[in-house]
């Protein structure tokens, strides 16, 4: 199939392309993606944020906890823990704006430039803070310092740790430098959550011959992506699972075979994760392989197949009635069923003695097989 040529560059496109080129072809083919679960919290930190720092900016205030509260209400409680963490340490310096702020709030601003090969390059920046600045590892610190261009992560990426600047911050530096008033250095930033619940920074300093350098870097790798004309798929454990592609994958159905055959505990894990949206037919395959191996899978020394989810059931329904009525009450609307939290509450609180109930094996989930209770059978755990 045919591989379009996209009408712009970004790095999260030529990172994609680096990861699998299959999925860089399938995106610019326009395929139907579908973000894994893992995606989804670190974009919806980034709007989190954004929001809270326009609402500063229209405001002009340097912080408003109260608006910050409002916003994390209507996240998930890992990204709500987050944003309020942020607003506990950024310090907007708007009121001290000068010059391109006074126009223009520097939060998730689109820039894009022609390179020197004629390809045009864009990249949505997360922060930019102009003519202000702050402390070599605080953005929001209030001293002037250089031209700060920050990048919020969900959690610390490998690049944290690393020497120099990630290629994302410095296409970033480049962008601006071709599209601003030209800095003679640039400061680029890792914004994350930190310790007790603090934010942190890891900042980089960037010179102008660094920014020619990685401009050169762009322009041959841009190359070099326009003359693959097959993109091949590039299967591994670390990108599969986190593929928006995977419906259009050529490997789809082989690889699933490949890694469900394959005696690695963490592969399988991956495949069950990777082929959720195919999960009837990784159960067909595991079941097959199953039924040639004696009703077991092992992947290394961890068995695999369809885990027992247990419940409970009263061992004595006579007696359970009458423990209910001496507690004036119905079985059904004290406990409302048999919910392993309500039965384990009325034990605790001793009206309810503790050998009326036992589990049973009520269903099964694909998986690496917990060990068996007492009260499971042997061909539940392993068909």
């Amino acid at each position: 199939m045919t591989v379009p040529r996209p009408d712009h560059w970004s790095h999260s496109t030529l990172q994609l392309y680096r990861e699998c080129p299959a999925a860089y072809a399938a995106k610019v083919r326009g395929e139907p993606g579908c973000a894994p679960p893992n995606v989804h919290s670190g974009a919806e930190l980034h709007e989190a944020i954004a929001r809270y720092a326009r609402h500063c900016w229209e405001q002009r205030r340097k912080l408003d906890k109260e608006a910050a509260q409002t916003i994390a209400e209507g996240y998930p409680g890992g990204v709500s823990a987050n944003l309020l963490a942020f607003a506990e340490s950024a310090r907007f310096p708007w009121t001290k704006a000068k010059g391109p702020l006074e126009q223009e709030c520097p939060v998730e601003q689109l820039w894009e430039a022609i390179l020197t090969n004629g390809e045009r390059f864009v990249g949505r920046i997360d922060l930019a803070l102009l003519e202000v600045g702050g402390a070599e590892m605080d953005p929001f610190a209030d001293n002037p310092d250089l031209l700060k261009i920050i990048d919020w992560k969900q959690r610390r990426p490998q690049d944290w740790w690393a020497d120099e600047a990630p290629v994302q911050l410095l296409s970033y530096a480049l962008l601006h430098h071709k599209t601003h008033e030209p800095q003679t250095e640039y400061q680029v930033m890792l914004g994350g959550p930190g310790w007790q619940t603090k934010w942190a920074f890891k900042a980089w300093k960037v010179s102008v011959s660094q920014i020619a350098a990685v401009e050169r870097r762009l322009c041959g790798e841009i190359e070099r992506v326009i003359a693959d004309e097959t993109c091949e798929p590039c299967p591994g454990p670390e990108t599969c699972p986190r593929c928006f592609f995977v419906a259009a994958c050529p490997l789809r159905d082989t690889m699933t075979m490949q890694v469900l055959t394959e005696s690695s505990t963490a592969e399988l894990a991956t495949a069950c994760g990777w082929h959720s949206a195919q999960e009837s037919l990784a159960k067909k395959i595991l079941k097959s392989l199953a039924g040639g191996n004696g009703g077991t899978v092992w992947a290394g020394l961890e068995q695999w197949g369809w885990t027992p989810k247990t419940s409970l059931r009263p061992i004595d329904e006579a007696a359970l009635d009458e423990v209910c009525a001496a507690a004036s009450t119905d079985r059904t609307e004290l406990l409302g069923g048999y919910d392993k939290r309500k039965i384990a509450k009325a034990i605790k609180a001793g009206w309810l003695p503790e050998g009326l109930f036992e589990e049973y094996v009520s269903g099964r989930s694909f998986g690496p097989l917990k060990p068996q209770g007492e009260n499971e059978t042997d061909t539940d755990a392993t068909h």
